[in-house]
């Protein structure tokens, strides 16, 4: 169960107005969807997949900020990309021998990790540590 602020916008695009949804206190998870329900169930979705990737990699989850929800979540992301670049990512994927899907997950949680927030880094420097 989530228990975030959650945002929803809508987002134009060439096919019309899309609908984006985040929770803030989550840095680089989001949904998206045709409608502003569509956008919080994959918001939802993706929120526990990232949650639990944190957990079983031994990283901090995010405080909750608000009262639980209730609801499942499906992790399920919908990410544009230029053919070049999904051409790429797919022969990678199969000289992996993993899915496109999970190639991407993968990317995606190792950029994060690489690229720690303003607030992860001023908690490390804060840290004092002793032998």
């Amino acid at each position: 169960m989530l228990m975030y602020k959650m945002m929803v916008y809508p987002y134009p695009t060439e096919e019309g107005i899309e609908y984006v949804a985040e929770y803030p206190a989550l840095k680089y998870v989001g949904g998206g969807g045709d409608s502003v329900e569509a956008a919080i169930e994959d918001l939802k979705i993706n929120a526990t997949a990232h949650i639990e990737a944190l957990i079983e990699a031994g990283f901090p989850v995010p405080d909750s900020d608000i009262f639980e929800e209730t609801e499942e979540f499906s992790g399920k992301v919908l990410l544009r990309v230029s053919k070049t670049l999904h051409k790429w990512m797919t022969h990678r994927a199969h000289e992996e021998g993993i899915s496109l899907n999970l190639y991407m997950t993968e990317a995606l949680s190792a950029y994060t990790h690489m690229n720690p927030s303003k607030k992860e880094i001023k908690n490390l420097k804060n840290l004092d540590v002793h032998e």
